[in-house]
C-alpha cells in the first residue's frame, strides 16, 4: 500500500518494544468493516518495517511461537456477548501454548463484568507471558482496566483502519463514473441496530455490509458518495478517510459513540442521535413501506443500483 498514515502510534510503539523475536499476527474473520481494520493493520506494520507472519484464527494450534516471540490478536468488536467470541477463544488457546508476550489489538469490549470475567480475565489468569490489551474507545478502556487489574497492561489507541489513507481506499475500489453522485444512507440491519428514526425509501437506505457483493464493491459504494449518514462504524471510518461529509449514528452499545469521541470527531465526522425529522419517512413507516424496503434484499438489489451504479463482485 502507498499510505503512510500512522494513527495507531501507541500500538506501534508497543510492538516495536516487544520486537526481540518473531511477530505472529492472528487474523480473524469478519465483514467488510473488519477487512478495513485488517488492511489498516497491514499498512501500519509495513510502514514500521516490522517483519510478521499471518495465521488464521482457526489454525493457531499449528504455530509454535518461541518465548521471545510476540503474538498479536487482531482487534475488532467481537468481545461482546451477541457476536461470535472468536478473539476470546483465540486468547484461551494462546495462553496454553505460548509463554511469551501477547498483544490484543484495538478493540471494543462489553462493559459487563461477568462477560469480561469469563472471556478475558479467566484466560489472563493462566497467561505466563506479558499481555497488553488495547481498546479503541474510552468506555471499553475503563471497563477492561477496572476488571483485569494487574493481570494485563491496558492501553487506549485508535481503530487500526485509520492507518489507511484516501489513496489506499481509492486504489481498492475506484468508483464507477464520477464521485459525489449520491448521499449514502448506510443503516445496519443486524443485532447492533438501534432505531434511527424514519428514512424515506427515496433515499434508498441500505446496509452496506449486506448490500455489497465484495469488499471492493463496499469501498466503491462509499467512494462514490457525496455524503454519508450511517450507524455502521466502518462506513463512518471510510467516510472520514475519504474526506466526505459524514454523520455517525449510535449502534446498540457504546462502540460507535466511543470511537467517535476518541478518533472520528477530530477527523470532522459529525454525531447525531437520530436521523433528521422526515415527514415522508414517517408516513412511509406508518404504511409499512419503509419496513418492506428494509426487509426486501431482492427489491434493494433491483432498484438501488439505479442510484449507486452497478454492483461488482
Amino acid at each position: 500500500m502507498k499510505g503512510e498514515a500512522v494513527a495507531s502510534s501507541s500500538l506501534l510503539a508497543q510492538l516495536r518494544e516487544l520486537g526481540n523475536g518473531q511477530l505472529w499476527v492472528i487474523r480473524l474473520q469478519g465483514n467488510f468493516g473488519d477487512r478495513l481494520l485488517w488492511l489498516g493493520l497491514e499498512n501500519l506494520l509495513r510502514h514500521s518495517g516490522l517483519p510478521f507472519k499471518v495465521t488464521a484464527h482457526d489454525q493457531i494450534d499449528r504455530i509454535r511461537p518461541k518465548p521471545e516471540d510476540t503474538v498479536y490478536i487482531h482487534g475488532g468488536g467481537d468481545w461482546v456477548p451477541f457476536w461470535h467470541g472468536a478473539p476470546a477463544r483465540v486468547l484461551q488457546t494462546l495462553v496454553a501454548l505460548h509463554r511469551g508476550p501477547i498483544v490484543i489489538g484495538p478493540s471494543s469490549f462489553t462493559t459487563r463484568p461477568e462477560h469480561l470475567d469469563r472471556t478475558l480475565v479467566a484466560p489472563l489468569r493462566r497467561a505466563v507471558g506479558h499481555v497488553t490489551v488495547f481498546c479503541r474507545e474510552r468506555p471499553s478502556y475503563e471497563a477492561v482496566a477496572e476488571t483485569v487489574g494487574d493481570l494485563a497492561r491496558v492501553a487506549l489507541d485508535h481503530d487500526t483502519a485509520l492507518n489507511l489513507t484516501r489513496q489506499d481506499l481509492l486504489d481498492l475500489g475506484e468508483p464507477v463514473g464520477r464521485t459525489g453522485r449520491y448521499p449514502l444512507y448506510g443503516l445496519r440491519s443486524d443485532v447492533e441496530r438501534r432505531p434511527t428514526g424514519p428514512c424515506r425509501t427515496l433515499r434508498m437506505p441500505v446496509d452496506p455490509t449486506k448490500y455489497c457483493t465484495s469488499f471492493e464493491d463496499w469501498v466503491r459504494l462509499h467512494a462514490g458518495a457525496e455524503s454519508i449518514v450511517t450507524n455502521r462504524l466502518h462506513s463512518a471510518v471510510c467516510g472520514a478517510i475519504l474526506g466526505l461529509p459524514t454523520t455517525l449514528l449510535p449502534n446498540s452499545y457504546h462502540k460507535s459513540r466511543g470511537v467517535w469521541e476518541h478518533s472520528l470527531r477530530q477527523r470532522g465526522v459529525q454525531w447525531a442521535e437520530t436521523l433528521a425529522p422526515d415527514w415522508l419517512g414517517q408516513v412511509e413507516e406508518r404504511m409499512g413501506i419503509s419496513r418492506y424496503w428494509r426487509q426486501s434484499r431482492k427489491l434493494q438489489r433491483l432498484v438501488a443500483p439505479l442510484r449507486f451504479g452497478p454492483r461488482r463482485s
